[in-house]
């Protein structure tokens, strides 16, 4: 996979433009400020006019994001295209697949 992203905000920016860019299911990853933690997940549900939303992190718990407290980037993820050699398939190695 290639993970591409842009920041959407890092101080300076208008949180309310930023907020209405984001729309539940889009991939973001968010940082505070302060601590430099980081959390990537998926937009659950924004509230620009809070300056705020929420996001399912990838360990599965749901964070409250300020974009007042947080640098917000969105990540987009691609994946590579496979050519007609490559399959998806699991590859078979015969009968033993493991030396004795």
């Amino acid at each position: 996979m290639d993970f591409r992203s842009t920041w959407l905000l890092d101080g300076g920016s208008d949180e309310l433009e930023i907020l209405l860019l984001l729309s539940p299911g889009d991939s973001v990853e968010a940082r505070d400020r302060q601590t430099s933690h980081r959390w990537r997940g998926t937009v659950d549900i924004v509230a620009p006019e809070q300056g705020k939303f929420w996001m399912f992190a990838e360990l599965g718990e749901r964070k409250l994001i300020d974009a007042q407290v947080h640098t917000i980037r969105k990540v987009l993820v691609t994946l590579a295209a496979t050519t007609e050699s490559e399959s998806l398939e699991p590859k078979s190695f015969g009968a033993d697949p493991l030396p004795r």
